[in-house]
């Protein structure tokens, strides 16, 4: 009888140890899922569909390279735009890189992580870039119009903004349908950490979510009056 419990507690901890190696087999083969900010195609050619589903009607499709704001994710499903077209891809052929910003007046972009590397072409001030890989102290990163290796030491991973609006909703995802984490009041200072064209990710006293890039100024707001002229200014330009 004695023997028949330690067998039968010994079959116990082995059924109980392959359940748990099947479990972690199981979550490393499940496709990580990207979050909302910038993502990178690694395909030649990409399909966007108007729908998460393989048989959904197709809208257009991405070259290998193209850099994409990804805005919403469901499965192993993206919903992206980049180019004037939007819809949906799957997640195996995008790549997640970290959305930087150029932090000096100009910045050279190499063809090698040298500092004599041929110079492929300039970024300027403030513009957006995605960096895909790190090499001490360059980083490789990509825009709409090219790539190439640049001194990490220029860019940065954040910046500084302020709130333009009277009160503007901090959403969790960046969708006017999305539900409102908090509200942030007119001239509140926040960290912005990630972009896409139209939304702005935010860090506001601990807060972090979403808010609509048109009611951000990158001055502190003390003039309403002013500001507002800037508004107007900015829609004009970007209509």
């Amino acid at each position: 009888m004695r023997f028949r419990r330690l067998h039968l507690l010994l079959l116990s901890l082995c059924i109980f140890a392959l359940g748990i190696s099947l479990t972690a087999l199981a979550q490393s083969d499940s496709p990580k899922l990207l979050s909302s900010g910038m993502g990178w195609v690694n395909a030649s050619t990409l399909h966007v569909r108007a729908n998460p589903s393989l048989e959904a009607r197709k809208v257009g499709s991405f070259e290998q390279g193209t850099v994409v704001d990804i805005l919403q994710t469901q499965g192993n499903w993206a919903r992206v735009r980049s180019k004037g077209i939007e819809g949906w891809v799957s997640q195996d052929y995008l790549q997640m890189g970290h959305t930087a910003w150029v932090n000096v007046s100009v910045l050279n972009v190499r063809e090698r992580p040298v500092q004599d590397a041929e110079i492929v072409y300039k970024l300027v001030y403030n513009q957006r870039v995605l960096v895909l890989n790190e090499k001490e102290d360059w980083a490789f990163i990509i825009t709409d119009e090219n790539e190439g290796w640049v001194a990490s030491q220029y860019l940065r991973t954040e910046y500084a903004a302020w709130i333009s609006a009277n009160v503007l909703n901090m959403r969790a995802s960046p969708s006017l349908g999305a539900a409102i984490v908090t509200k942030l009041e007119q001239g509140q200072k926040v960290d912005v950490l990630d972009e896409t064209q139209e939304w702005a990710k935010v860090n506001a006293e601990g807060n972090e979510g979403w808010v609509y890039k048109t009611y951000l100024s990158t001055e502190p707001v003390i003039d309403v009056a002013v500001e507002l002229e800037r508004r107007k200014s900015y829609l004009e330009a970007n209509p």
